[in-house]
């Protein structure tokens, strides 16, 4: 197993990406994908970085796909789950998305709970983070629905 901090086209796309040259941190993350030892929980966490370049640039129906493909990439983990809910919530402000996200976390841990291991945490902390996550977003829609009631009446 190749640590990130050992890998060279990870290391490239970090300068990339810090420089804001996201074409040539996009390459660098392909780059990472296409290593035949790159692991499967690595591949999802690269298509996430692919997501977040995508919603730099200001291309949001791109970055959901790549976070939609890490989910795919790594299905036995709700890491990529919960970071795609954490995506929806706090860059897109999708709220109602973020929810359903956690809810499918949740009812996930439910039906099939999981001990940690190395690479991934244990049913508790998904159940905690997408309760927190879950909270946060309805906080928000709180808010927001006060803020256009109040602008209604201005």
């Amino acid at each position: 197993m190749m640590k990130l901090s050992e890998n060279s086209d990870y290391l490239e796309y970090m300068r990339a990406y810090a420089n804001g040259n996201y074409e040539a941190a996009c390459l660098a993350l392909n780059k990472c994908l296409n290593n035949p030892n790159a692991e499967v929980y690595d591949k999802a966490f690269f298509l996430q970085c692919l997501g977040e370049i995508s919603f730099r640039e200001k291309n949001e129906r791109q970055s959901i796909e790549y976070f939609q493909l890490a989910e795919t990439v790594d299905s036995e983990s709700l890491l990529p789950q919960y970071m795609f809910a954490k995506f929806l919530a706090h860059k897109l402000e999708r709220y109602m998305d973020a929810i359903r996200k956690c809810d499918d976390i949740l009812q996930a841990v439910t039906k099939s709970p999981h001990p940690k291991v190395d690479e991934d945490f244990d049913s508790d902390y998904y159940t905690a983070k997408a309760n927190e996550l879950k909270a946060f977003c309805e906080e928000r829609l709180i808010v927001t629905r006060q803020e256009s009631h109040k602008m209604g009446r201005a």
